[in-house]
Protein backbone atom coordinates (compact mmCIF):
# COMPACT_ATOMS: atom_id res chain seq x y z
CA UNK A 1 0.00 0.00 0.00
CA UNK A 2 3.19 2.33 1.09
CA UNK A 3 4.45 1.65 -2.78
CA UNK A 4 0.98 2.46 -4.20
CA UNK A 5 0.33 5.73 -2.09
CA UNK A 6 3.70 7.11 -3.27
CA UNK A 7 2.65 6.23 -6.58
CA UNK A 8 -0.52 7.87 -6.31
CA UNK A 9 1.30 10.88 -5.20
CA UNK A 10 4.10 11.05 -8.24
CA UNK A 11 1.28 10.23 -10.64
CA UNK A 12 -0.66 13.46 -9.77
CA UNK A 13 1.99 15.49 -10.18
CA UNK A 14 2.78 14.42 -13.45
CA UNK A 15 -1.10 14.64 -14.62
CA UNK A 16 -0.82 18.06 -12.83
CA UNK A 17 1.66 18.64 -15.91
CA UNK A 18 -0.31 17.62 -18.59
CA UNK A 19 2.37 14.71 -18.88
CA UNK A 20 0.02 11.70 -18.36
CA UNK A 21 -0.76 10.39 -21.92
CA UNK A 22 -2.56 7.54 -20.72
CA UNK A 23 -4.84 6.50 -18.04
CA UNK A 24 -3.13 4.61 -15.00
CA UNK A 25 -5.65 3.06 -12.32
CA UNK A 26 -4.67 2.21 -9.37
CA UNK A 27 -6.60 0.01 -6.86
CA UNK A 28 -5.01 0.45 -3.19
CA UNK A 29 -7.13 -2.36 -1.77
CA UNK A 30 -8.16 -4.91 -4.05
CA UNK A 31 -9.11 -7.42 -0.98
CA UNK A 32 -11.12 -5.51 1.53
CA UNK A 33 -12.51 -8.57 2.86
CA UNK A 34 -9.02 -10.45 3.45
CA UNK A 35 -7.56 -6.85 5.20
CA UNK A 36 -10.79 -7.11 7.63
CA UNK A 37 -9.83 -10.64 8.76
CA UNK A 38 -7.40 -10.40 11.98
CA UNK A 39 -6.77 -13.20 14.48
CA UNK A 40 -5.26 -11.78 17.79
CA UNK A 41 -3.92 -8.97 15.88
CA UNK A 42 -2.25 -10.73 13.48
CA UNK A 43 -3.54 -10.22 9.71
CA UNK A 44 -5.20 -13.05 7.90
CA UNK A 45 -5.30 -11.78 4.42
CA UNK A 46 -4.46 -15.16 2.32
CA UNK A 47 -7.50 -17.24 2.63
CA UNK A 48 -11.09 -16.50 3.18
CA UNK A 49 -11.91 -18.03 6.68
CA UNK A 50 -15.53 -18.70 5.66
CA UNK A 51 -14.57 -20.80 2.53
CA UNK A 52 -10.66 -21.53 2.90
CA UNK A 53 -10.50 -20.29 -0.31
CA UNK A 54 -7.23 -18.27 -1.17
CA UNK A 55 -8.16 -15.19 -2.49
CA UNK A 56 -5.43 -14.55 -4.97
CA UNK A 57 -7.09 -17.83 -6.76
CA UNK A 58 -10.33 -18.90 -8.93
CA UNK A 59 -9.99 -15.92 -11.14
CA UNK A 60 -12.81 -16.50 -14.66
CA UNK A 61 -10.57 -18.06 -17.65
CA UNK A 62 -11.37 -15.86 -19.69
CA UNK A 63 -10.58 -17.72 -22.75
CA UNK A 64 -12.65 -20.67 -21.56
CA UNK A 65 -15.68 -17.95 -21.43
CA UNK A 66 -15.72 -16.67 -24.99
CA UNK A 67 -14.43 -19.76 -27.08
CA UNK A 68 -17.86 -20.95 -27.74
CA UNK A 69 -18.61 -17.15 -30.08
CA UNK A 70 -15.16 -16.03 -30.25
CA UNK A 71 -14.41 -17.50 -33.67
CA UNK A 72 -16.64 -15.88 -36.03
CA UNK A 73 -15.77 -12.44 -34.75
CA UNK A 74 -12.17 -12.85 -35.80
CA UNK A 75 -10.75 -11.83 -39.22
CA UNK A 76 -7.05 -10.86 -40.37
CA UNK A 77 -6.42 -7.76 -38.68
CA UNK A 78 -4.64 -8.12 -35.04
CA UNK A 79 -6.06 -4.54 -34.18
CA UNK A 80 -9.77 -5.83 -35.28
CA UNK A 81 -9.81 -8.87 -33.12
CA UNK A 82 -8.01 -7.38 -29.76
CA UNK A 83 -11.08 -5.12 -29.80
CA UNK A 84 -13.22 -8.27 -30.89
CA UNK A 85 -11.57 -10.28 -28.08
CA UNK A 86 -11.88 -8.05 -25.28
CA UNK A 87 -15.91 -7.00 -26.34
CA UNK A 88 -16.33 -10.83 -26.00
CA UNK A 89 -14.93 -10.27 -22.37
CA UNK A 90 -17.13 -7.54 -21.77
CA UNK A 91 -19.77 -9.64 -22.31
CA UNK A 92 -18.71 -12.90 -20.99
CA UNK A 93 -18.04 -10.99 -17.05
CA UNK A 94 -21.23 -8.92 -17.71
CA UNK A 95 -22.98 -12.69 -17.83
CA UNK A 96 -21.37 -14.16 -14.32
CA UNK A 97 -23.48 -14.04 -11.00
CA UNK A 98 -21.37 -14.22 -7.84
CA UNK A 99 -23.29 -15.79 -5.33
CA UNK A 100 -20.92 -14.86 -2.45
CA UNK A 101 -19.19 -12.25 -0.81
CA UNK A 102 -15.44 -13.73 -1.86
CA UNK A 103 -17.42 -14.04 -5.84
CA UNK A 104 -18.17 -10.79 -6.31
CA UNK A 105 -15.06 -9.39 -4.89
CA UNK A 106 -13.31 -11.28 -7.87
CA UNK A 107 -15.77 -10.44 -10.48
CA UNK A 108 -15.48 -7.19 -9.96
CA UNK A 109 -11.45 -7.23 -9.90
CA UNK A 110 -11.63 -8.78 -13.57
CA UNK A 111 -13.93 -6.22 -14.55
CA UNK A 112 -12.16 -3.30 -13.92
CA UNK A 113 -8.71 -5.13 -15.25
CA UNK A 114 -9.64 -7.50 -18.30
CA UNK A 115 -9.19 -5.08 -20.92
CA UNK A 116 -5.68 -3.24 -19.66
CA UNK A 117 -2.72 -3.02 -21.17
CA UNK A 118 -0.30 -3.78 -18.19
CA UNK A 119 -1.32 -4.85 -15.23
CA UNK A 120 0.99 -4.99 -11.79
CA UNK A 121 -0.04 -6.78 -8.55
CA UNK A 122 1.99 -5.50 -5.79
CA UNK A 123 2.49 -7.47 -3.19
CA UNK A 124 4.69 -7.97 0.01
CA UNK A 125 5.74 -11.31 1.04
CA UNK A 126 6.50 -12.56 4.84
CA UNK A 127 10.24 -13.30 4.03
CA UNK A 128 11.72 -12.40 0.04
CA UNK A 129 14.37 -10.33 -1.97
CA UNK A 130 12.08 -8.22 -4.56
CA UNK A 131 11.37 -10.30 -7.26
CA UNK A 132 8.25 -11.40 -10.65
CA UNK A 133 5.72 -13.56 -11.46
CA UNK A 134 5.13 -13.85 -15.04
CA UNK A 135 4.49 -15.25 -18.46
CA UNK A 136 7.32 -16.01 -21.14
CA UNK A 137 5.41 -15.07 -23.74
CA UNK A 138 5.65 -11.42 -22.44
CA UNK A 139 9.22 -11.44 -21.31
CA UNK A 140 10.51 -9.44 -23.31
CA UNK A 141 7.82 -7.12 -22.40
CA UNK A 142 8.18 -7.05 -18.75
CA UNK A 143 12.30 -7.27 -18.62
CA UNK A 144 12.65 -3.72 -18.31
CA UNK A 145 10.00 -3.52 -15.33
CA UNK A 146 12.75 -5.81 -13.51
CA UNK A 147 15.78 -3.75 -14.64
CA UNK A 148 14.47 -1.03 -13.25
CA UNK A 149 13.04 -3.02 -9.72
CA UNK A 150 16.00 -4.31 -9.41
CA UNK A 151 14.69 -7.54 -9.12
CA UNK A 152 16.74 -10.36 -7.83
CA UNK A 153 14.53 -12.82 -9.33
CA UNK A 154 11.79 -13.51 -12.20
CA UNK A 155 9.89 -16.34 -12.19
CA UNK A 156 8.08 -17.55 -15.72
CA UNK A 157 5.39 -19.96 -15.87
CA UNK A 158 2.87 -20.37 -18.87
CA UNK A 159 -0.03 -21.47 -16.33
CA UNK A 160 0.70 -22.37 -12.86
CA UNK A 161 -2.32 -23.72 -12.31
CA UNK A 162 -5.44 -22.18 -10.11
CA UNK A 163 -6.22 -18.66 -12.07
CA UNK A 164 -4.03 -16.26 -10.03
CA UNK A 165 -4.84 -12.64 -10.36
CA UNK A 166 -2.20 -12.10 -12.56
CA UNK A 167 -2.19 -14.73 -14.86
CA UNK A 168 -5.71 -14.51 -16.23
CA UNK A 169 -4.84 -11.10 -17.61
CA UNK A 170 -1.77 -12.55 -20.07
CA UNK A 171 -2.56 -16.42 -19.70
CA UNK A 172 -5.63 -16.11 -21.58
CA UNK A 173 -4.15 -14.21 -24.51
CA UNK A 174 -1.49 -16.99 -24.90
CA UNK A 175 -4.31 -19.46 -24.80
CA UNK A 176 -6.21 -17.50 -28.01
CA UNK A 177 -2.77 -17.91 -29.66
CA UNK A 178 -3.10 -21.52 -29.11
CA UNK A 179 -5.97 -22.40 -30.39
CA UNK A 180 -7.06 -19.47 -33.35
CA UNK A 181 -3.14 -18.26 -34.16
CA UNK A 182 -2.76 -20.12 -37.00
CA UNK A 183 -5.68 -18.45 -38.52
CA UNK A 184 -5.75 -15.43 -36.79
CA UNK A 185 -3.56 -12.89 -36.01
CA UNK A 186 -3.52 -12.36 -31.90
CA UNK A 187 -1.63 -9.69 -30.27
CA UNK A 188 -0.76 -10.06 -26.51
CA UNK A 189 -3.41 -8.31 -25.39
CA UNK A 190 -2.49 -8.13 -21.78
CA UNK A 191 1.20 -7.51 -19.63
CA UNK A 192 0.47 -8.71 -16.00
CA UNK A 193 3.08 -9.45 -13.23
CA UNK A 194 3.26 -10.26 -9.91
CA UNK A 195 5.69 -7.66 -8.12
CA UNK A 196 6.80 -9.11 -4.55
CA UNK A 197 8.05 -6.13 -3.05
CA UNK A 198 10.37 -7.88 -0.96
CA UNK A 199 9.27 -8.73 2.82
CA UNK A 200 6.61 -7.35 5.63
CA UNK A 201 9.78 -6.41 7.74
CA UNK A 202 11.03 -4.31 4.53
CA UNK A 203 8.39 -1.91 4.63
CA UNK A 204 9.72 1.54 4.73
CA UNK A 205 9.27 5.20 3.35
CA UNK A 206 12.87 4.90 1.75
CA UNK A 207 12.03 1.32 -0.16
CA UNK A 208 8.59 2.57 -1.15
CA UNK A 209 9.85 5.91 -2.68
CA UNK A 210 12.79 3.45 -4.93
CA UNK A 211 10.38 0.96 -6.18
CA UNK A 212 7.48 3.63 -6.75
CA UNK A 213 10.11 5.78 -8.82
CA UNK A 214 11.28 1.97 -10.93
CA UNK A 215 7.44 1.41 -11.55
CA UNK A 216 7.45 5.29 -13.17
CA UNK A 217 10.40 4.49 -15.08
CA UNK A 218 8.70 1.89 -16.62
CA UNK A 219 5.62 3.58 -17.36
CA UNK A 220 7.77 6.10 -18.95
CA UNK A 221 9.42 3.39 -20.41
CA UNK A 222 6.22 2.31 -22.37
CA UNK A 223 5.49 5.78 -23.11
CA UNK A 224 2.52 5.89 -20.74
CA UNK A 225 4.00 9.40 -19.07
CA UNK A 226 5.72 12.25 -21.06
CA UNK A 227 9.33 11.75 -20.06
CA UNK A 228 13.14 11.21 -20.96
CA UNK A 229 13.76 7.53 -20.82
CA UNK A 230 16.36 6.37 -18.66
CA UNK A 231 18.92 3.98 -19.07
CA UNK A 232 17.70 0.09 -18.30
CA UNK A 233 19.90 -1.09 -15.65
CA UNK A 234 21.40 -4.02 -15.79
CA UNK A 235 19.61 -7.49 -15.21
CA UNK A 236 20.90 -8.48 -11.74
CA UNK A 237 19.51 -11.74 -12.28
CA UNK A 238 18.54 -14.02 -15.88
CA UNK A 239 14.30 -15.18 -15.89
CA UNK A 240 14.22 -18.13 -14.80
CA UNK A 241 10.95 -20.70 -15.54
CA UNK A 242 9.13 -20.90 -11.80
CA UNK A 243 9.07 -25.06 -12.62
CA UNK A 244 12.60 -24.87 -11.36
CA UNK A 245 11.73 -23.23 -8.01
CA UNK A 246 12.24 -26.06 -5.12
CA UNK A 247 11.61 -25.50 -1.23
CA UNK A 248 14.48 -25.52 0.97
CA UNK A 249 13.47 -26.08 4.79
CA UNK A 250 16.71 -25.18 7.47
CA UNK A 251 16.50 -27.64 10.54
CA UNK A 252 17.99 -24.94 12.57
CA UNK A 253 18.24 -21.34 11.74
CA UNK A 254 15.12 -19.76 11.14
CA UNK A 255 17.99 -17.01 9.76
CA UNK A 256 18.88 -19.81 7.81
CA UNK A 257 15.28 -20.99 6.58
CA UNK A 258 14.37 -16.72 5.75
CA UNK A 259 17.53 -16.81 3.51
CA UNK A 260 16.54 -19.60 1.88
CA UNK A 261 12.79 -18.98 1.34
CA UNK A 262 14.44 -15.52 -0.68
CA UNK A 263 15.35 -17.66 -3.78
CA UNK A 264 13.56 -20.31 -3.56
CA UNK A 265 9.42 -20.79 -3.45
CA UNK A 266 6.94 -23.61 -4.20
CA UNK A 267 4.13 -21.62 -4.10
CA UNK A 268 2.37 -18.27 -5.25
CA UNK A 269 1.58 -15.49 -2.80
CA UNK A 270 -1.95 -14.54 -2.22
CA UNK A 271 -3.30 -10.78 -2.92
CA UNK A 272 -2.71 -8.91 -0.37
CA UNK A 273 -1.06 -5.57 -1.70
CA UNK A 274 -2.24 -2.86 -4.11
CA UNK A 275 -3.36 -4.09 -7.80
CA UNK A 276 -2.06 -1.28 -10.90
CA UNK A 277 -3.71 -0.79 -14.21
CA UNK A 278 -2.57 0.88 -17.10
CA UNK A 279 -4.07 2.27 -20.14
CA UNK A 280 -1.58 3.24 -22.83
CA UNK A 281 -1.14 6.40 -24.08
CA UNK A 282 -1.99 5.69 -27.79
CA UNK A 283 -3.62 2.58 -29.90
CA UNK A 284 -0.96 -0.37 -30.79
CA UNK A 285 -1.16 -4.18 -31.37
CA UNK A 286 -1.85 -3.81 -27.39
CA UNK A 287 -4.35 -1.52 -27.29
CA UNK A 288 -7.64 -0.51 -28.48
CA UNK A 289 -9.89 2.28 -29.44
CA UNK A 290 -10.15 2.94 -25.92
CA UNK A 291 -6.53 2.12 -24.74
CA UNK A 292 -5.82 0.57 -21.52
CA UNK A 293 -2.60 -1.05 -19.69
Amino acid sequence: MLVAWRLRRQLAEFEAAGKLRGEVVIVPVPNPIGLSQHLHGTLMGRVETNSGHNFNRNFYDLAALIAPRIEARLGKDADANLLALRTAMKEALDKQTPHTELESQRLALQKRSYDADVVLDLHCDLDAALHLYTNPDIWEEVEPLARYLDAKASLLALNSVGNPFDEIHSFCWSDLRQRYGERFPIPNGGISVTVELRSQHDVSYELAEKDAQAIVNYLIQRGVIDAPVLEQPPLAYPATPLAGAEPIVAPVCRACSCSARKWARSSRPASRSPTSSIRSPTPSPRSSARPRA
